[in-house]
């Protein structure tokens, strides 16, 4: 593929943008592994989103990518399966008394929780319980690392 090249074939477009979030590589170094130019690199990692949902097994369980980088994040989870399972049939995709921990953007849900906004109001025990789903969510968000 010549480097001058802006389109890029969809396989690896995604394994360029996967490289590039989940490895501490310049975007020049991670350009020359995927012989393309820089500028077609930030291109497209600026067109590339993704919703990646994982389990308590340490492994992912739904990937869903392809929304426009300049989607924010409740759009883009709206328009997942995840998002659609849990309002037609949640119990298909989260067992009783199991739950998703999203984004402080997706929409509260009975099976779906999310931080407390921090308004600077928040009582001892919503402090304790949005410090419980940070670190939750940090070790979710290390297995893509």
């Amino acid at each position: 593929m010549n480097r001058q090249q802006t389109k890029l074939p969809v396989c690896n477009s995604v394994l360029a943008c996967l490289w590039t979030l989940t490895n501490q590589e310049s975007y020049r170094g991670v350009a020359d592994r995927f012989n393309v130019a820089q500028s077609t690199l930030s291109t497209h990692l600026h067109h590339f989103s993704s919703l990646v949902t994982t389990h308590h097994k340490r492994s992912f369980c739904h990937v869903n990518i392809g929304h426009p980088g300049s989607w924010n994040d409740a759009r883009a989870f709206r328009n997942t399966d995840v998002a659609r399972l849990l309002e037609e049939d949640p119990q298909a995709l989260v067992p009783e008394g199991m739950h998703i921990i999203g984004d402080s953007a997706y929409p509260l849900l009975r099976q779906l929780m999310k931080l407390y906004r921090d308004n600077e109001h928040l009582t001892s025990r919503q402090w304790r319980f949005k410090q419980k789903l940070t670190a939750a969510r940090v070790a979710i968000e290390l297995l893509a690392s």
